[in-house]
């Protein structure tokens, strides 16, 4: 995966001649993502974070944003073309000018997402989204810092007209490719198509027909976590299970309900209340196979008669306990011996010892996956009415299952919190950085056509919401908003119709968020053959979100903004209208007034 994200960034940041080839620069760039994955892994595991099966997720998301911060800035100075009088430095600068906002919006509303997933109570997506979130504050640093610095270096070696791989060689003859990329001319072209109105229309349908479409599949997706889904699919153990569940299925859940050390003599009206209701709820339990039933119907019938029924006549402790070694020795109850643990030894003839644990044993039917989280309401009504019942000592309710529903419970209510909050913090910082209400508002809109989207796909690409696809989409958050942010802050630096600003956005942003997202692409592109369901699950969610994430932000976003036609940055009004002349460092618009470049 590595060595073809390296050809595709040496193709991308270079030209095919000696001197214009950039296969060190590309080394430089990607290293440095190496370096932050180092910083992130050492310093996270030095304050006792633990590393997980997911964490090894974590350089193919650091690729692929180190090498989209590194596409904005080549990009960024490829856009300022030729100009005469102003040296290097000047010009980096210059470059930095208009893409370092652009990184920066995306880099803080990434870290922001991730921090906010890792204030979650799951210890795995805490930790995973703690080492994602350090990783990517280095990775921003050493853009800005480590790579524009080998990128001045690299820069200045092709101004000599030295060879890409041997500096000291110089080729003085050789005329530098002065023209434009097959991309960015593609770009170009797509920008003149989508200036026309109809066209226009078909884009804004097109989009909220896939949203409708995607909210239908959302609507019926199911919570629910497969632990077989982890295994490896050609291990002899996922067969088993996988034959298993074909050739002989279940039909519910079995569950117990759990009394501590207690009087139970004095608890029998609670426990007849708990097994009333379980009976008289069909849908949520399918039978009661508890002790007390049949101890209730014994001792009715052999020892009380119709006036004093248990448990509405009240029953001393001592008669209890010798009914109840009467019941456990009988042929209907001595099933039921295996329910109870005593302070010593059941023996037959003399009162049972105190008890230290009993339980009542019942069963789930079983339930159909689907959005409505039947198995999740199941277990909630479970423990509500044991809670309700208020036993003096610890009573709860367990059932094997309910390690995976309790799994899906918190699922469910960490993925809203999270995406909502990333939501919040992705809208308060592009609102101040972008600096434009309405231009925030669209990318935010984006934002959220492209998560329901991703959501609605995954239905009919047959996953569930689960753990890991929870915290798949949440960490997207902040991928997803990337290329809208890119294209919008480029818009607002231009100026014109709105026709004019979406041809110029596109022609010299589009080049650098397309590459961006084809680069993340071919991080996770390895992916696609794995055998564990994590990498799985991994790729089919980012495959989503960047393919629906750049239809957003390259076709979406600018086609909407040249409809309602934010107004541009004032400074870019004043100076950028009008075609500048350079001269040693100082742009002359053609009003005549003087701005330093530093200064600006």
């Amino acid at each position: 995966g590595y060595f073809i994200i390296y050809g595709f960034v040496q193709a991308v940041l270079g030209k095919w001649n000696r001197v214009e080839q950039r296969a060190a620069l590309a080394a430089v760039g990607i290293s440095s993502t190496g370096l932050s994955i180092c910083a992130s892994w050492g310093i996270c595991s030095a304050v006792g974070l633990s590393y997980g099966p997911m964490h090894s997720l974590i350089p193919c998301l650091l690729v692929g944003l180190g090498i989209d911060d590194m596409f904005v800035l080549v990009q960024s100075w490829d856009n300022l073309g030729d100009m005469p009088g102003v040296d290097l430095p000047e010009k980096v600068g210059q470059a930095m000018r208009h893409a370092g906002l652009g990184i920066t919006v995306t880099s803080v509303t990434d870290v922001l997402v991730f921090l906010i997933g890792g204030t979650t109570v799951l210890p795995s997506l805490r930790s995973y989204s703690i080492f994602t979130g350090v990783g990517i504050c280095f990775t921003y640093f050493l853009q800005i810092t480590f790579f524009l610095a080998w990128f001045s270096i690299d820069q200045k070696r092709i101004n000599d007209k030295r060879d890409g791989m041997f500096c000291w060689k110089r080729h003085p003859n050789m005329d530098l490719d002065k023209e434009k990329s097959i991309l960015r001319r593609s770009f170009s072209k797509l920008g003149k198509i989508l200036q026309h109105f109809p066209i226009k229309i078909a884009v804004l349908l097109s989009s909220l027909t896939l949203v409708a479409v995607s909210s239908w599949g959302f609507s019926n997706i199911s919570v629910e976590l497969n632990y077989v889904g982890f295994l490896p699919s050609d291990s002899q153990l996922f067969k088993w299970f996988s034959w298993d569940e074909e050739l002989f299925p279940k039909e519910g859940e079995l569950g117990h309900i759990y009394l501590g050390e207690i009087d139970l003599a004095q608890e029998l009206s609670k426990l007849d209340n708990i097994i009333d209701q379980f009976e008289k709820k069909g849908d949520v339990i399918k039978s009661v196979n508890g002790w007390y039933p049949e101890f209730k119907k014994y001792v009715n019938t052999h020892f009380r008669s119709a006036d004093n029924p248990i448990p509405y006549s009240p029953i001393t402790e001592g008669n209890f306990n010798k009914l109840l070694t009467q019941f456990l020795f009988s042929p209907n109850g001595s099933r039921y011996q295996n329910n109870f643990k005593f302070d010593g030894d059941l023996k037959c003839g003399e009162p049972a010892p105190p008890i230290l644990v009993s339980s009542i044993e019942f069963s789930h039917p079983k339930f159909e996956t689907g959005p409505r989280g039947e198995h999740i309401e199941a277990m909630r009504w479970v423990k509500e009415k044991v809670a309700k019942e208020n036993f003096p000592t610890t009573t709860f309710a367990m059932a094997q299952a309910y390690s995976r529903w309790e799994i899906d419970e918190v699922i469910s209510y960490e993925l809203l919190r999270n995406v909502l909050l990333a939501l919040v913090m992705v809208t308060i910082t592009t609102l101040l950085l972008l600096a434009d209400f309405l231009t925030c508002f669209m990318v935010l809109l984006c934002l959220i056509m492209t998560l329901v989207d991703v959501l609605g796909l995954m239905y009919f690409w047959n996953m569930n919401i689960d753990i890991v696809a929870g915290t798949n989409i949440i960490i997207s958050v902040g991928l997803c908003v990337d290329y809208s942010a890119h294209m919008a802050h480029s818009f607002l630096t231009k100026t014109g119709s709105g026709n004019e600003r979406l041809q110029q956005t596109l022609t010299e942003m589009g080049p650098a968020v397309f590459n961006g997202g084809f680069s993340t692409l071919l991080a996770i592109l390895m992916l696609v053959n794995s055998k564990s369901y994590v990498f799985i699950s991994f790729f089919k969610i980012f495959f989503l979100m960047i393919v629906i994430g750049l239809f957003h932000g390259l076709v979406v976003l600018p086609t909407a903004l040249s409809i309602i036609c934010p107004e541009p940055y004032s400074h870019y009004t004043k100076i950028l209208e009008t075609k500048p002349e350079h001269t040693n460092g100082i742009i002359v618009p053609a009003n005549g007034m003087h701005k330093s470049i530093d200064k600006k």
